[in-house]
């Protein structure tokens, strides 16, 4: 999540969750993989916001599962 603090290669610490609120970062699963973005709700949708601006919101389909918040990171360069 270039922009936000995360490099390749660093390590997230997740924190299970079933709630969440606008801005959380979180981790999510789809048919695609995982990814970890920031969620987003506005205007009445939601949907994944990537930080680097280079790539599109993704959008919250039914299959994709929200499995829980980012809480902290180990970098791997330290």
């Amino acid at each position: 999540m270039i922009g936000a603090g995360f490099e390749d290669g660093d390590k997230v610490m997740i924190q299970e969750a079933k709630e969440f609120r606008n801005g959380d970062v979180v981790l999510a699963r789809d048919n695609d993989g995982m990814t970890v973005k920031t969620l987003i709700s506005k205007d009445g949708k939601t949907f994944l916001k990537p930080e680097n601006p280079k790539y599109p919101n993704i959008p919250i389909y039914p299959e994709t599962r929200l499995l829980g918040k980012v809480i902290g990171k180990i970098n791997q360069n330290n």
